[in-house]
């Protein structure tokens, strides 16, 4: 539960925002301030990490997740695999560690996670970056439609002509459509529990 003086200092603990932190080095630190921002579950290791994130569905899958940085590489392999998951390449990552290095910088800059942070960790500075790129991720899909918005204007009349004519044919098949799933809503559940055991099927490649 939120306290009354968080909420006087503007601090939103958001219940749809979820973040896996892993790792226990940091954990006493950082977890009191980011609980006042964001819905936080823990792993002690990769291995109970990537052991969780593939028995989630789409609706459960995490925001963001923190991960300190171990000195076998479990890290950086488990990211990997995770980016070449089409479902699981858009969560936040940001690894944290107790000390600088190059080799990491490089390492992190290739895998393309959101940011590295090394010890001491400013956790009210965590939190703002965590927001800030969640927010920038949701944003993205809008620039890439608008993008698409524009090419659409540049259309020759041909071409017009020619998705009008299609439309026109289509929308008696459309209604049929509608009308006949309608009428045979089990049907259409079923397809739906279909797509939801492909999704989990993927997600359990992780």
């Amino acid at each position: 539960m939120q306290s009354t003086d968080d909420r006087a200092n503007g601090i939103v603990n958001s219940d749809y925002t979820h973040v896996i932190y892993a790792g226990e080095a940091f954990l006493p630190d950082l977890l009191p301030q980011l609980q006042r921002h964001f819905r936080v579950e823990t792993q002690k290791e990769i291995a109970t990490l990537g052991e969780y994130v593939s028995k989630q569905t789409l609706l459960s899958l995490p925001d963001a997740i923190l991960i300190e940085v171990d000195e076998g590489g479990e890290c950086f392999r488990f990211v990997e695999k995770l980016k070449l998951n089409s479902l699981l390449r858009e969560i936040v990552i940001i690894f944290l560690s107790a000390s600088p290095s190059p080799d990491l910088s490089r390492v992190a800059l290739m895998l393309n996670v959101g940011d590295l942070y090394i010890s001491p960790i400013p956790a009210n500075d965590l939190c703002n970056r965590i927001k800030f790129l969640i927010r920038l991720r949701s944003f993205q899909p809008r620039v890439s439609g608008a993008a698409a918005i524009s090419l659409k204007t540049d259309f020759p009349v041909k071409k017009r002509i020619f998705d009008l004519c299609i439309s026109c044919f289509f929308s008696p098949v459309a209604s049929l459509i509608y009308t006949y799933s309608a009428s045979n809503p089990h049907r259409i559940q079923r397809a739906d529990n279909i797509q939801e055991q492909t999704c989990r099927g993927r997600l359990q490649n992780i």
